[in-house]
């Protein structure tokens, strides 16, 4: 017999987003956008066949609105933490800077914009905000050990 898995109640995941960083927050934000945007797209993709009498399609369908329902509230409940901490919701999403990245480091020229959450200062090197591979790396793991730590019985959203 399968095991079923439900979500963490509303009350639950509201009490949760109080104990997360900023980051955090912005970072749940653009996790459950990116999974609304496939469950639409699936949806789009699925809606030819149920019309044509799949069941197991307008099944998938239905069991998808479900999903989209609840991660609507959830990015409501973000918005609500957020604004509730002083800072901006820019429209759900964090805040795209103008700057742009104009190469890879490898000499062809890529554009690339830069995200930055709001909330949230962004380090500038003296080289104009722009850091090398091998220097985001140093970082990134910096900031991996950081936040490695053991289980502490928290809720992982």
């Amino acid at each position: 017999m399968a095991s079923v898995t439900r979500p963490i109640s509303p009350t639950i995941f509201a009490a949760a987003l109080t104990q997360l960083p900023p980051s955090a927050l912005h970072g749940k934000v653009s996790e459950i956008q990116n999974s609304l945007a496939h469950l639409t797209r699936s949806n789009d993709e699925l809606e030819p066949f149920a019309k044509e009498g799949d069941e197991d399609c307008a099944d998938a369908i239905r069991e998808n609105r479900e999903v989209i329902s609840r991660m609507e509230a959830r990015l409501t409940m973000l918005k609500r933490e957020i604004e509730n901490r002083g800072l901006s919701w820019h429209d759900g999403e964090t805040k795209e800077s103008e700057d742009k990245i104009s190469t890879d480091g490898g000499g062809e020229n890529i554009d690339q914009t830069i995200v930055e959450a709001p909330g949230e200062n962004r380090q500038i090197n003296g080289s104009g905000g722009r850091i090398n591979d091998e220097e985001m790396q140093q970082r990134l793991e910096a900031m991996m050990r950081e936040n490695d730590s053991p289980d502490d019985g928290g809720i992982d959203l």
